[in-house]
């Protein structure tokens, strides 16, 4: 892992904590999901790998921030079936809907991965809506451009469906 990487890893852990202080808990899980993602999807030396697996792993998570989470999780998700029952979207709504898909994947995985259970979090509906939305010929476009965007600008190399992974 080169020291760019190292950095933007540091600098994602600096915004997880910022988010976390904020009580913006989505926004923090969100961002050590993404070094999650990273460490584990990148050849990254075994050294680099276990040091942030090891700190990713002393984060403790109470019941009370999984619920926060969790409502924060259902709240995104509500935002973007609002946004997608209007119809006719535009490139922005379309790059927002993907940012929210992103973050929330990455939250729910390093969730996942800490063995907390995500089973009452249900994103089928929503993504039913979008993949509905990136059906229509007008959108298609629209959704790929906003893709491959979002994956350009991250800021941190992710592996995602949504961002065309």
């Amino acid at each position: 892992m080169d020291s760019a990487l190292s950095k933007t890893i540091a600098e994602r852990y600096e915004e997880y904590k910022d988010h976390r202080r904020s009580d913006a808990l989505l926004s923090a899980f969100a961002r050590i999901g993404e070094i999650d993602n990273c460490i584990k999807n990148l050849s990254v030396r075994r050294n680099i790998r276990a040091e942030w697996e090891a700190i990713l792993s002393d984060e403790l998570i109470d019941d009370k921030d999984i619920q926060k989470i969790f409502q924060q999780i259902e709240n995104r998700l509500f935002q973007v079936k609002k946004i997608l029952a209007v119809g006719g979207l535009l490139y922005e709504e379309a790059l927002l809907i993907i940012t929210f898909r992103v973050e929330i994947d990455m939250a729910i995985n390093f969730l996942a991965a800490r063995g907390i259970d995500i089973s009452r979090l249900s994103t089928d509906q929503t993504d039913a809506m979008i993949m509905e939305a990136v059906g229509a010929r007008e959108s298609q476009h629209l959704f790929k451009e906003a893709m491959l965007n979002a994956k350009r600008n991250w800021g941190i190399p992710l592996t995602n469906r949504w961002l065309g992974d």
